[in-house]
């Protein structure tokens, strides 16, 4: 009896959160970065099978796709979501906001909005390396240790206009490997990185990367690498933060 009653209050409560939007009402570095694109529907769209079999990495992208669902998406946000792999996502849910798990090795959604060609984007990947558009002869590549993982690993954060529907966003978290995948994630939670990025970018389409140490297949903190960041206004004119 006792459980049918606390199971029904549980009900309640959850279903007058959602109402009530505590997001509006209390924000805070976390929902004021998330707030437009986690209200109401959207998609989460991850790898659908390991591609880099050698180290198999790809765990890390839903470890830490686990920490955003649980500092975030279920803390915050009682909207109904779905979550499907690259190979599954269906044409009217890429209309939708959507959130990009991992690099386009693994995952072909955001193979097809990382592309050079995109005007928006500034960092692609070749492979497993990151190529700055603006400055192409600089790579960033990583050599994998004798234990076949790196001891640096580096991630891409994206926010750009939905290409599938252009009145929703995407928000891309990808990684040279799994551990940059997992860093972009987490940075995606921290109060300090949120800031900066509403601060220097505000509501725009923008990219930055960071950076982790990897020691015993573990990363360590994210390093945000703020002079990376690439802000493209609305009126598509290009922005570079300059470090004070």
């Amino acid at each position: 009896m006792w459980e049918f009653i606390l199971g029904l209050l549980s009900n309640l409560a959850s279903s007058w959160m959602s109402k009530l939007n505590i997001p509006r009402l209390f924000p805070n570095s976390q929902t004021k970065f998330w707030d437009t694109i986690l209200r109401g529907d959207f998609v989460i769209v991850t790898p659908a099978s390991e591609q880099e079999h050698a180290i198999k990495s790809q765990v890390f992208d839903f470890l830490g796709l686990d920490v955003l669902k649980t500092t975030v998406i279920n803390k915050y946000y009682h909207s109904k979501y779905r979550q499907t792999t690259c190979d599954n996502v269906s044409k009217e849910w890429l209309q939708r906001n959507l959130i990009l798990v991992a690099g386009p090795i693994p995952n072909t959604i955001t193979r097809h909005i990382l592309t050079q060609e995109n005007k928006s984007v500034r960092y692609y990947f070749n492979g497993n390396d990151i190529i700055d558009k603006k400055k192409p002869k600089k790579i960033i590549h990583v050599d994998l240790t004798n234990l076949g993982d790196p001891s640096i690993d580096y991630g891409i954060i994206s926010r750009f206009r939905n290409p599938f529907n252009r009145e929703k966003w995407v928000v891309v978290a990808s990684g040279m490997y799994g551990w940059g995948t997992y860093v972009a994630l987490v940075s995606l939670t921290r109060k300090d990185i949120l800031d900066f990025i509403r601060e220097h970018a505000g509501k725009d389409e923008f990219q930055v990367l960071v950076e982790t140490r990897v020691h015993n297949r573990i990363a360590e903190e994210p390093t945000l690498i703020r002079e990376s960041l690439h802000v493209v206004t609305n009126k598509k004119k290009e922005l570079e933060y300059v470090q004070r």
